[in-house]
């Protein structure tokens, strides 16, 4: 058998090529979260006042557990506003909380009864060690930790203003497509919440702050266009309002 007849022969070229693009893809995926860090740095600087009072209100409106995910949205939605118009438009946050409030709401609980049953199931596997109950555990706590990767930038699609299926959508697509990436963003979110519960007080702070602005810079691709359009929209109620005040 000659070296073309050879399958073995045929199916390395394919192997290779597939490596190099997995490794291309990598590469990419590393760059774009690079640079979405070090833009969260400057942006995070340049607009501190106006994040240290999103990230006091997002954990205000957080205690009640039950309103995590409409507080996450609306976090979501300031950030957004500050990037494009370079303020919050306090309107324009809180429609967007109250038209994604139910959604919000019962997205926001899921992963946090999906946690809970991975403990039960945890505790039972303590107490009575059997294999089931370590499957169960394993199981529920896989299905936690991808629910919590799809969310991510679900949450951000619901600030943005899309229908909760489409941001579904959206969240699942991004976690198949890019699961390196995906994975690297929740392990650095992680991070962040324990460095800055660590202080305590910079918690309320500072995690909001860092960890949601990088999901932005990540998620929403604020284009020149979208935030010249938001900039034209915000001055023509500003001149419409002067008017009628005149």
């Amino acid at each position: 058998m000659t070296g073309e007849d050879d399958p073995k022969s045929a199916r390395r070229p394919a192997a290779g090529a597939a490596g190099r693009e997995a490794d291309s893809e990598e590469k990419h995926d590393a760059e774009r979260l690079g640079k979405a860090i070090r833009q969260t740095g400057r942006f995070a600087y340049d607009n501190a006042f106006a994040l240290v009072g999103v990230s006091l209100l997002w954990t205000l409106a957080s205690l009640p557990v039950v309103t995590l995910g409409p507080a996450t949205v609306g976090a979501y939605a300031a950030i957004r506003s500050l990037r494009a118009d370079g303020h919050v438009d306090k309107r324009d946050v809180l429609a967007t909380v109250r038209r994604q409030f139910l959604h919000a709401t019962l997205l926001g609980v899921f992963p946090l009864l999906l946690g809970g049953v991975s403990l039960l199931y945890a505790a039972e596997f303590v107490r009575v060690g059997t294999t089931l109950a370590l499957v169960l555990t394993v199981l529920s706590a896989y299905a936690t930790f991808y629910t919590v990767l799809v969310l991510l930038p679900a949450f951000v699609a619901l600030a943005r203003g899309e229908s909760a299926l489409s941001a579904l959508a959206e969240g699942r697509r991004r976690v198949s497509g890019q699961p390196t990436l995906s994975l690297a963003v929740a392990l650095l979110t992680a991070a962040i919440l324990v460095a800055t519960a660590l202080t305590t007080v910079g918690f309320a702070f500072l995690f909001p702050t860092l960890a949601f602005s990088l999901h932005a810079f990540l998620y929403d691709d604020l284009s020149d266009d979208t935030a010249g359009e938001r900039r034209s929209q915000t001055l023509y109620r500003a001149e419409t309002a002067l008017y009628h005040h005149e």
